[in-house]
């Protein structure tokens, strides 16, 4: 008999509050029940046992007889025995000796009376035997339930279940939403591959809702930001960055997670801070100069005497300006060209990070150097609104950047 407390991640079933009862189901049941539910309590089933058509008497007696087999699990182990009865072997011997009554079976239907000649019956002892077995039996249940197990009786179905309940998961919790939503499969998109992977994002879009409009975190809302996150919804991404910070987390893309987004508590050990992780300064940075490149013209003579074209080609005059990125490429600046360049990328990153991680790397390497250049384009007609005015004066005070090759045919500025 297993009796460690079960977790959502391996219970066999959950006690769940809803706004107008208690009950017991299974995780696939909860997540098609259409009640409120903020707390949950995992449970193990202990034992259970299908009573069909048993008499009164007999359901009486399976109930007291299976809460004694996991109370004398229970006490056996506290003293560090072990005593793993699986049930006891003849319920019939164990209720006649306890109780001091006769079992009788007819035809499978169990009844209980008091043993002919018993003085204290008088001979009419059959009521007095039944209301001491059901007695015992509420005893017995009374002490389980005081012990923290949960028996769980159906008239209906004629059956029986007796729980080990685990602590209780309050939704409102990240630890509790996340516990909850870990074990969905069937799940890939930009954000995780598992229910694992995506319970995090999920459990912190729930947690943004709920300070948002004040209601708690339930089950209903939790499978709905879970199948935002499944199905890669983009309110996922722009939710988390604008609002992450107000429930005490950071969110970060491209963060070196395989590409995928990352989900930081604030504060805690592997917190990165507001900063922008290496990966997005890269991408920025390698945009940046293809922009450079793409947009700057050189004279064609300046080409031939460098060497970067035969000198016998006359297609066209020296005088011509070429497109600087048909000729050269990022290993083509001059290190005083990259440190020049790249000082001014990791300040305008630095100085500005709380617009930009809305943003992707390419296109706002992209837009620093069109805008700074005072090109047709920029971080100012891209539809950004505010942001996208504060990206741009912040871009304008870089000022403009001459682009040229020396006669090595290095890109120098």
């Amino acid at each position: 008999m297993n009796i460690k407390p079960p977790t959502l991640t391996d219970c066999d079933a959950v006690l769940a509050d809803t706004d107008y009862d208690r009950v017991i189901v299974s995780l696939d049941e909860l997540r098609e029940y259409h009640e409120d539910v903020d707390v949950l309590a995992p449970l193990r089933l202990l034992a259970s046992f299908d009573h069909g058509l048993s008499t009164a008497e007999g359901t009486a007696l399976d109930t007291g007889v299976e809460a004694s087999a996991i109370l004398a699990s229970c006490l056996f182990r506290a003293v560090g025995r072990r005593w793993d009865p699986n049930g006891i072997d003849n319920p019939t011997a164990l209720v006649e000796d306890v109780l001091n009554v006769n079992v009788v079976d007819n035809y499978g239907c169990l009844s209980v009376e008091s043993p002919r000649g018993d003085g204290e019956n008088n001979g009419d002892g059959w009521d007095d035997a039944s209301e001491r077995l059901y007695e015992w039996s509420d005893e017995m249940s009374a002490m389980l339930d005081g012990a923290g197990f949960i028996v769980d009786t159906s008239g209906d179905a004629g059956m029986s279940w007796f729980y080990l309940p685990g602590d209780a998961v309050d939704l409102n919790t990240y630890d509790g939403a996340v516990a909850y939503l870990s074990d969905y499969d069937h799940t890939f998109s930009s954000f995780g591959t598992t229910g694992a992977d995506c319970a995090p994002f999920a459990a912190a879009m729930a947690l943004i809702l709920s300070h948002h409009n004040g209601d708690a975190v339930t089950v209903a809302t939790l499978q709905s930001m879970m199948g935002l996150v499944v199905n890669g919804h983009d309110d996922v991404r722009s939710t988390l960055l604008e609002h992450a910070g107000t429930v005490g987390f950071r969110y970060v893309e491209d963060g070196g997670n395989y590409g995928r987004p990352s989900l930081y508590v604030i504060g805690d050990d592997d917190d990165p801070g507001d900063v922008a992780p290496d990966t997005y300064v890269d991408a920025f940075w390698s945009a940046y100069v293809e922009c450079a490149l793409w947009s700057s013209t050189v004279p064609y003579g300046d080409l031939k005497r460098a060497g970067l074209v035969d000198a016998g080609d006359d297609d066209y005059r020296d005088d011509d300006d070429r497109p600087l990125d048909d000729y050269v490429g990022e290993d083509d600046l001059t290190p005083a060209t990259v440190t020049s360049w790249r000082e001014d990328v990791d300040a305008f990153i630095a100085g500005n990070w709380g617009d930009l991680k809305h943003l992707t790397p390419a296109s706002a390497g992209h837009d620093f150097w069109l805008t700074r250049n005072g090109h047709g384009a920029g971080f100012w007609d891209r539809g950004y609104g505010d942001r996208g005015d504060r990206l741009s004066d912040a871009a304008r005070v870089y000022g403009e950047v001459w682009v040229g090759i020396d006669d090595d045919g290095a890109v120098c500025s």
